[in-house]
């Protein structure tokens, strides 16, 4: 069930980051790669890591480097935080489970939720700017809006709006928490 809905989500959310790539000017991308597992050592600065998990992964790695985080970038499907060793965005399994019916409605799901977090991800590590505010204000509404509704994350798609913003931070290089990724270089 779980590899079904993540490749159903994997092409949603490359239909939904192809357009945002065709409004950027002189893209260096001509197309999104979005994969499903992949190792630490195709990360590469412009990629964007989106943890599909049981649990907060946020709160695991918060907890073992005695960190508070306080509602600060999470919500009921997913949550993104920038750490030392870079940005962690995650959406939770249980969230998409209960959301869709069927593999195609899941990975929908999935994508929608991925989106918002991708949004927050590409705005972390910019001076004076609040990475929560900066999407939620400025996203554009619908899919980037504060509080993604299970209607929703349902049905919902990528607005115009939501793609110009995307536009401008997709091709920024922002660290990617990669540490659960399995790293060819130490065999696990």
């Amino acid at each position: 069930m779980l590899r079904d809905t993540a490749a159903a989500g994997a092409v949603v959310l490359k239909g939904y980051l192809d357009r945002c790539l065709r409004r950027i000017r002189s893209s260096p991308f001509s197309q999104a790669q979005v994969g499903v597992d992949p190792a630490s050592s195709q990360v590469g600065p412009k990629d964007v890591l989106v943890h599909l998990t049981q649990s907060s992964l946020i709160r695991s790695v918060a907890e073992r480097q005695n960190l508070q985080i306080v509602g600060a970038g999470m919500s009921p499907g997913g949550g993104t935080v920038d750490f030392s060793q870079g940005v962690l965005s995650e959406v939770y399994w249980v969230r998409v489970k209960n959301l869709g019916n069927d593999a195609p409605s899941r990975g929908k799901v999935l994508a929608n939720l991925a989106i918002h977090e991708i949004a927050h991800n590409k705005c972390q590590r910019i001076p004076n700017l609040d990475p929560v505010s900066e999407v939620h204000g400025n996203g554009g509404g619908g899919l980037l809006a504060t509080g993604v509704t299970p209607a929703l994350a349902r049905m919902g798609t990528l607005l115009p709006a939501n793609e110009q913003f995307l536009a401008k931070y997709l091709a920024r290089d922002v660290p990617q928490y990669s540490f659960w990724l399995f790293n060819p270089g130490l065999g696990f």
